[in-house]
């Protein structure tokens, strides 16, 4: 196993979606079908690192990724000119997160911290997606906070002290009264 990894993959990337809903046969329970265009994707994804000779990062993990989206058109069953819509990043980030697991990453439970961007989107754009992962620091989360992150917990604790302390003078009590 390695502590970094960057990969570009010459991909669109595609959000994470639900498949169609339907009711299996005799109608006693629903089902959803995997999305057809989301699972494509995750496997071109797979494929594609392991063509690079893709290697297994030590978690936990600390992901990110760059999204360049060609946004597609296409012509409809009636003939109508449609445009896909353009995704949201986090939607994105799942389906791509999902994609890497078991070959850049063991799992996503195990991912502490994810940026992402969106660098462009449109129907003239050149379409890539680039992952990069680290093993997160042993340090741990705090050395991830900013520091006006830092001073809202520190803030917070001062006020809270200061409610509990209010609180007890409040609830005292003599026994016997």
């Amino acid at each position: 196993m390695t502590r970094h990894a960057v990969h570009c993959l010459h991909l669109n990337p595609e959000p994470w979606a639900i498949g169609n809903a339907f009711v299996v046969k005799g109608g006693r329970a629903a089902a959803v079908a995997p999305d057809k265009t989301l699972k494509a994707y995750q496997e071109a994804v797979r494929a594609e690192l392991l063509a690079q000779g893709a290697q297994m990062v030590d978690g936990p993990y600390v992901l990110s990724f760059w999204f360049w989206r060609e946004n597609v058109s296409y012509t409809d069953a009636g003939g109508k000119k449609r445009s896909r819509n353009s995704p949201d990043l986090s939607n994105m980030v799942k389906a791509t997160e999902d994609a890497i697991q078991g070959i850049l990453i063991d799992n996503d439970r195990d991912v502490v911290h994810i940026r992402s961007f969106m660098v462009e989107r449109g129907k003239d754009v050149e379409p890539k997606v680039v992952i990069e992962v680290e093993s997160a620091l042993a340090q741990g989360w705090e050395d991830t906070l900013s520091p006006a992150a830092l001073y809202a917990i520190q803030h917070a604790g001062e006020a809270s002290a200061k409610r509990v302390a209010a609180s007890r003078e409040a609830n005292t009590w003599t026994p016997g009264t």
